[in-house]
């Protein structure tokens, strides 16, 4: 019988973990579905009863850390011919894990679909959920180029026979990594829009620093796996890095006629966000350099 598997990685505390399985229990489907949970760097007290309180949800352990080294592990003892990804920190939408389901057994073997950022704070927005909720996690941009994140993916088990699991060793950056290879083998991906799980807004720059310290660091990773020296660290951090001209024009041009204020927000959040990646490629260049 045909099977869905839902893998969610999880390392540490991860406070919305409950909501997100009572979501992906109730799901409006006919398909036949099973939920990995995949613990790994070091067990979080409570995190194991909170999975096996679910009726659909099933509670794995990997010792070493890294989310690909997690999925990979799901993806090896899944029961499902498709594999739907997902993070703890995702709210899914009932028709979920169906709507993902019916496009792979159409025949589009990897589906993306919309992480539509949201915040959370009450009131107005500050600059970083600002920033968050209008450019966060651009799935359908990813899509043109050939990967998309695994907050909202759906692929046919046997792409990971034909094509390989992802990059065990990388911290960071694995979706796209293992999405532009299998995208070089000519398999085609499709973007849903209408295919959602809901993804909270950062609202420090503290989390968006934490975020762009992750990220920097996978993108080096990569660069020296493939046999590419890094520069100086300064000149690794100040590589790439541009006015945030772009949100200032937004902000003339109206973006959405939002308020005044919320496009200010927007501006501040950009800026901080593109000075946050100097600071956080530098820490990531030297770091891997030393």
């Amino acid at each position: 019988m045909s099977v869905t598997t839902v893998v969610i990685p999880v390392r540490g505390p991860a406070p919305t973990l409950s909501k997100t399985l009572a979501l992906l229990e109730s799901q409006r489907t006919v398909t036949d579905y099973e939920v990995l949970v995949v613990e790994n760097g070091g067990p979080c007290p409570g995190l194991k009863d909170v999975v096996d309180r679910s009726p659909v949800s099933r509670y794995m352990y990997v010792e070493e850390a890294g989310s690909y080294r997690a999925r990979n592990a799901a993806i090896r003892v899944a029961r499902g011919d498709v594999i739907a990804f997902t993070d703890a920190d995702c709210l899914p939408e009932a028709d979920w894990v169906e709507r993902g389901t019916a496009w792979v057994r159409k025949g589009y073997l990897r589906v993306a679909g919309n992480v539509r950022v949201e915040a959370i704070s009450p009131g107005r927005p500050g600059p970083v959920e600002m920033w968050e909720t209008l450019s966060a996690f651009p799935q359908e941009r990813y899509v043109e180029d050939g990967w998309a994140v695994t907050a909202n993916l759906f692929c046919a088990a046997a792409l990971f026979d034909s094509y390989g699991l992802f990059d065990a060793d990388l911290m960071s950056g694995g979706d796209r990594e293992w999405g532009l290879r299998v995208s070089r083998a000519g398999v085609p991906l499709l973007y849903d829009d209408k295919l959602v799980v809901r993804h909270p807004a950062r609202v420090t720059y503290s989390e968006m620093l934490e975020k762009l310290r992750r990220t920097s660091r996978g993108v080096f990773e990569q660069r020296v796996k493939a046999g590419e020296d890094l520069r100086s660290p300064l000149i690794e951090a100040v590589r790439g890095f541009r006015l945030p001209l772009g949100a200032m024009g937004k902000v003339l041009a109206g973006r959405g006629q939002l308020p005044l204020r919320d496009r200010l927000n927007y501006v501040l959040g950009e800026g901080g966000m593109r000075l946050l990646a100097v600071f956080a490629r530098y820490r990531e260049a030297r770091s891997l350099r030393d």
